[in-house]
């Protein structure tokens, strides 16, 4: 049986992205990071993905739970809101995670890659203290 989620969906307008983050090649700083993560610190270069690969999407789903739902108002008739964000709003919400692959027999780290991923819990933050908008407005530069 299905049972109720409740979720945000967020998208532009005009439809553009609201997330674009491009290729990023690793250095001596993401290295580091990913050897001390694993907790390998000899883990050989030629094991680590030299690049964090781009991310982009007009949509993006995410579930919320029952208290945030009934605190934003935004759910009594139906179980999905949409907000509608600025063309590149959610690139603020992202952070690089390691992603390890490991042998299965050895336990021995093959790989390992920096992806970005979506964090979630910071855009309900954000939304939760900016009052539960379903229309952010892009800022103005001043003149």
């Amino acid at each position: 049986m299905r049972h109720v989620e409740f979720k945000i969906e967020i998208t532009n307008r005009k439809d553009k992205y609201i997330v674009d983050l491009p290729d990023r090649e690793l250095g001596l700083k993401d290295v580091d990071r990913i050897r001390k993560e694993l907790e390998v610190p000899l883990l050989p270069l030629k094991r680590i993905y030299y690049k964090t690969p781009m991310t982009y999407d007009r949509w993006i789903y995410v579930k919320i739970d029952e208290f945030t739902a009934r605190d934003s108002g935004h759910f009594t008739e139906k179980a999905t809101a949409r907000i509608y964000v600025p063309e590149l709003f959610l690139n603020q919400f992202y952070k690089t995670i390691i992603l390890k692959h490991r042998d299965e027999n050895t336990g021995e780290v093959t790989r390992a890659e920096l992806r970005y991923q979506f964090y979630e819990e910071r855009f309900i933050e954000w939304w939760k203290a900016a009052g539960y908008p379903l229309e952010v407005e892009e800022e103005k530069e001043e003149d």
